[in-house]
């Protein structure tokens, strides 16, 4: 009677980094337009659609939890050297996997959500720059608008709200960055703790 599909932030597209996609508005939220060209980001979204569609008049809940890149410690590198292209226009956006399995769980227990899809995201980035810095650089032919307030408050947060997730489905995410980083075994020293 319940299906929890783990779909992905690339079912969006913007995590592609193409010059003809980039976020409408800051924090992306879950009404934002999806437009993925990529086959893994286009089989994400077909996965949503189906189980959304197969669901139908079946009285069942469906939800999609469009992950973000996941932070396992070993592969932090990768984040680390992307981070190092002034020019990349990756989202910079993860989630911890204690942090997923846990929004797994969420999902499951949910039952006054029928369907949907929610973003799962840490509330930081894993950019070490503050956001709209990066971005800037990145997206420099069209910044979005963006809650500056947000990142005023939050200077390394999240491309991508999670408070859809949060209000709907209990889940709030408790690792960080520097969680992550300092799991791996590096220096996160020179992130100064952030508190959303």
């Amino acid at each position: 009677g319940r299906v929890v599909v783990c779909s992905s932030v690339t079912a969006s597209g913007l995590p592609e980094g193409r010059a003809d996609w980039f976020p409408e508005h800051l924090p992306v939220i879950e009404a934002h337009r999806d437009a993925p060209h990529h086959p893994y980001g286009i089989s994400k979204l077909l996965a949503e659609t189906l189980a959304d569609a197969y669901a139908g008049d079946r009285n069942m809940a469906v939800l999609s939890l469009r992950a973000m890149w996941v932070s396992f410690p070993e592969n932090v590198g990768f984040a680390l050297d992307r981070a190092k292209n002034t020019a990349a226009r990756w989202t910079f956006a993860h989630v911890a996997p204690e942090d997923l399995a846990r929004a797994v769980r969420c999902a499951l227990h949910a039952d006054q959500v029928q369907r949907g899809s929610f973003y799962i995201s840490a509330a930081d980035s894993c950019h070490p720059e503050p956001t709209l810095d990066w971005l800037q650089r990145a997206w420099a032919e069209r910044l979005p608008p963006a809650d500056v307030s947000r990142f005023a408050d939050f200077p390394r947060a999240s491309l991508f709200d999670g408070a859809l997730a949060r209000a709907r489905l209990g889940f709030v995410p408790r690792r960080s960055w520097v969680d992550q980083l300092r799991a791996a075994g590096l220096n996160a020293d020179s992130l100064a703790p952030q508190r959303p």
